[in-house]
Parts: C-alpha cells; structure tokens; sequence
C-alpha cells in the first residue's frame, strides 16, 4: 500500500516535469524505518533530481500525530515514455462488465508465471495495461 502511495505522490511531482510527454516508473525503493502501529500518516514528496530524462524523487511516511518520526522512506526513479503520448488522449482500457472481484489468486489473475525464485514472467495484455500501452505497476 505505501509503494502505492508513493508512486502517486511522487509521480504528481514528475509529471509536470515531463511536459507532454508520460513519465514511467523505473525503480521504487521502500524501506519501512519503524514497526510499531502507526494510526495515520502523512506522505511528503521531494523532487531530489530534475534532469532532461530522469527524475528522482523522495518520499516520506511520517506519524501524522508526531511529524518528527519517520515510519517508512521511498526513493523513486522516472523515466520519459519511449514513445511521446498526449496525456490528455491517454484513457484507461475497457473494462465495462467488470465488477471488479477477483476471481483467482493475484498472480493468476494477472497472468504472472514464477519462473524462479524472484524471476516472474508476466505477459502484456489488457487487464495489466496502463493507457500508454505500458504494464501497470501498480
């Protein structure tokens, strides 16, 4: 859930970064800093490299009810897409008739094939699609 959250926030910093063309997440580190409950928390993102095709950023997860504890940290790195795309023509697939439930286990409902320890093939189709053509990672 916080490699989600991280990625949202990060990529609202980039994308602006990357005019009209779609940025693409490369590599999302997270390192969770402290195990204890934590009701709410606060993600703050910073922009810590602008350069002409990647971007780094930084985010952290901090205790909403005391700011100075770090909970969890994010390093992020984007890339421009390959191909220019207009975002503003970007559309999510179709997924009309959908209603959203899983049907099978994660990786099976993605298609994902363990080949080895830490190496799963997965092809591209639909249902793993961003609008750019490119798979989802999140």
């Amino acid at each position: 859930m916080l490699a989600t959250v991280a990625d949202v926030a990060a990529g609202s910093l980039v994308q602006p970064v990357m005019g009209d063309q779609v940025s693409l997440t490369v590599d999302l580190d997270m390192r969770r800093r402290d195990l204890a409950p934590v009701d709410h928390l606060t993600a703050t993102a910073s922009l810590t490299k602008r350069g002409r095709t990647l971007c780094v950023v930084e985010v952290l997860f901090a205790d909403t009810d005391a700011p100075e504890r770090t909970v969890a940290h994010s390093m992020l790195r984007f890339i421009r897409a390959p191909v220019s795309v207009d975002p503003s023509m970007a559309h999510p697939p179709d997924y009309s008739g959908r209603d959203g439930t899983m049907t099978k286990p994660f990786a099976e409902q993605l298609g994902a094939v363990v080949q080895e320890p830490g190496v799963v093939t997965l092809d591209r189709w639909p249902y793993v699609l961003q609008s750019t053509g490119t798979v989802q990672g999140g």
